[in-house]
Protein backbone atom coordinates (compact mmCIF):
# COMPACT_ATOMS: atom_id res chain seq x y z
CA UNK A 1 0.00 0.00 0.00
CA UNK A 2 1.37 3.42 -0.50
CA UNK A 3 0.62 5.88 1.67
CA UNK A 4 1.15 8.86 0.60
CA UNK A 5 -1.07 7.95 -2.34
CA UNK A 6 -3.99 7.09 -0.40
CA UNK A 7 -3.48 9.66 1.58
CA UNK A 8 -3.43 12.63 -1.69
CA UNK A 9 -6.51 10.30 -2.65
CA UNK A 10 -8.33 10.98 0.93
CA UNK A 11 -7.59 14.93 0.93
CA UNK A 12 -8.96 15.39 -3.44
CA UNK A 13 -11.99 13.31 -1.36
CA UNK A 14 -12.40 16.41 1.10
CA UNK A 15 -11.73 19.16 -1.61
CA UNK A 16 -14.88 17.91 -3.64
CA UNK A 17 -16.85 17.63 -0.49
CA UNK A 18 -15.32 21.07 0.42
CA UNK A 19 -16.46 22.01 -2.82
CA UNK A 20 -19.92 20.92 -2.32
CA UNK A 21 -20.91 22.57 0.97
CA UNK A 22 -19.22 26.08 -0.71
CA UNK A 23 -22.13 25.34 -4.01
CA UNK A 24 -25.14 24.75 -1.57
CA UNK A 25 -23.86 28.14 0.29
CA UNK A 26 -24.28 29.83 -2.55
CA UNK A 27 -27.55 28.32 -3.86
CA UNK A 28 -28.71 29.61 -0.69
CA UNK A 29 -27.81 33.10 -1.46
CA UNK A 30 -24.19 33.01 0.57
CA UNK A 31 -26.44 31.94 3.96
CA UNK A 32 -24.73 29.49 6.09
CA UNK A 33 -26.99 27.60 7.83
CA UNK A 34 -25.61 26.33 11.89
CA UNK A 35 -25.40 22.55 10.58
CA UNK A 36 -23.21 23.64 7.84
CA UNK A 37 -21.19 25.72 9.70
CA UNK A 38 -20.31 22.72 11.72
CA UNK A 39 -19.23 20.39 8.73
CA UNK A 40 -17.07 22.80 6.88
CA UNK A 41 -15.56 23.88 10.54
CA UNK A 42 -14.73 19.20 10.52
CA UNK A 43 -13.92 19.30 6.58
CA UNK A 44 -11.24 22.18 6.79
CA UNK A 45 -9.85 20.66 9.98
CA UNK A 46 -9.32 17.10 7.94
CA UNK A 47 -8.26 19.10 4.99
CA UNK A 48 -5.66 20.79 7.22
CA UNK A 49 -4.61 17.51 8.74
CA UNK A 50 -4.21 15.72 5.29
CA UNK A 51 -1.77 18.67 3.52
CA UNK A 52 0.13 18.21 6.72
CA UNK A 53 0.52 14.45 6.86
CA UNK A 54 1.14 15.08 3.05
CA UNK A 55 4.21 16.75 3.56
CA UNK A 56 5.51 14.65 6.57
CA UNK A 57 5.28 11.64 4.85
CA UNK A 58 7.00 13.31 1.27
CA UNK A 59 9.80 14.63 3.62
CA UNK A 60 10.12 10.84 4.87
CA UNK A 61 10.45 9.92 1.27
CA UNK A 62 13.17 12.73 0.80
CA UNK A 63 15.45 12.20 3.39
CA UNK A 64 15.19 8.46 3.92
CA UNK A 65 13.43 8.91 7.19
CA UNK A 66 11.51 10.89 9.42
CA UNK A 67 13.52 11.89 12.40
CA UNK A 68 10.89 13.73 14.39
CA UNK A 69 13.43 16.68 14.94
CA UNK A 70 12.82 20.51 13.14
CA UNK A 71 16.31 21.23 11.35
CA UNK A 72 15.84 25.24 10.54
CA UNK A 73 17.41 26.14 7.13
CA UNK A 74 19.11 29.56 8.14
Amino acid sequence: MDLLKEVYDLKETVGHKIAQANKKIKANGGDIANDDVEIIDKLTHSLKSLVTTCAMLEAEDDDGGYSGRYMPTW
